[in-house]
């Protein structure tokens, strides 16, 4: 009785002291027969060629033939995650062509939307949320005296909205006089201040930063040093402004006096 396919078979080994009539000679070549039989059915009968990229598979009772793996009818089953599958869970890939994401790979997401998704980190987002692409404006309820953790705020530019109008004779020009009125109230309104020497002669002032229009400029005397006069702005651009004091014959001033100034533009 043949072994196979239940275990796998064992013969003794001959010697040349064997004869034909001893030692289960005629015992072991039926063995082998049987083992050869049992070897046969196991396989089927079938006369295909193996080619490569084939696989020998049984096709019907007691047959087999050498086919290519049909994923959809060959297979049955779910590969376990431990043997690189997913397990239960239920992988679904949109129509058309595409390129699967990696997790390691470096990828353009195009039309993709986040539900409640977690952001490790904003280092490379690069938004400064002015627009939608930016992150999306800030309603004026968004910021709060909380919320702010560095209280250095440089520039003095002022959150939209602060001056609701302004009335003049220019919208680019804010030290020219009119009746104007000029909707402020979507643009970044800025404020610079400082102050300056008075020398007995015209003082060029440059601001800090340059403004995008003609500001309006306010100057005035922080110092009584002996003048009963007046402080005068004049010759304004986008940089910087002119004063001078003069006294009370409108001659220039002697003595020095400290002036202070304040431009308020866009």
């Amino acid at each position: 009785m043949a072994a196979f396919p239940g275990a796998l078979a064992t013969f003794a080994g001959f010697v040349a002291s064997h004869t034909l009539s001893v030692d289960n000679h005629a015992a072991q070549h039926n063995l082998e027969q049987a083992e050869v039989l049992a070897t046969q059915t196991k396989l089927g009968t079938g006369s295909s060629t193996p080619t490569n990229g084939t696989f020998l598979k049984g096709n019907g009772t007691g047959t087999s033939a050498w086919s290519a793996l049909n994923m959809a009818t060959d297979l049955t089953g779910i590969l376990p995650v431990n043997n690189g599958g997913t397990g239960t869970n239920t992988l679904s890939f949109p129509a058309g062509s595409d390129t699967l994401v990696g997790r390691a790979s470096t990828d353009t997401l195009t039309n993709k939307t986040l539900t409640t998704p977690t952001i490790g980190s904003f280092a490379n987002a690069n938004h400064d949320h002015t627009s939608s692409a930016g992150g999306g404006a800030l309603g004026a309820n968004s910021v709060t005296t909380s919320s702010i953790t560095n209280q250095s705020i440089t520039g003095t530019k002022l959150i939209n909205g602060i001056i609701k109008r302004r009335k003049g004779g220019s919208a680019s020009d804010w030290n020219t006089n009119g009746t104007t009125v000029v909707d402020t109230s979507t643009s970044d309104v800025v404020f610079q201040t400082g102050s300056a020497l008075n020398t007995n002669a015209d003082v060029a002032v440059t601001f800090p930063v340059a403004f995008t229009n003609k500001p309006m400029v306010i100057v005035g005397m922080m110092s009584a040093n002996g003048i009963n006069g007046t402080v005068r702005a004049f010759n304004i651009t986008t940089i910087g402004f002119t004063f001078r004091v003069l006294d009370t014959t409108w001659a220039l001033a002697a003595s020095s006096e400290d002036i202070g100034w304040i431009a308020i533009g866009i």
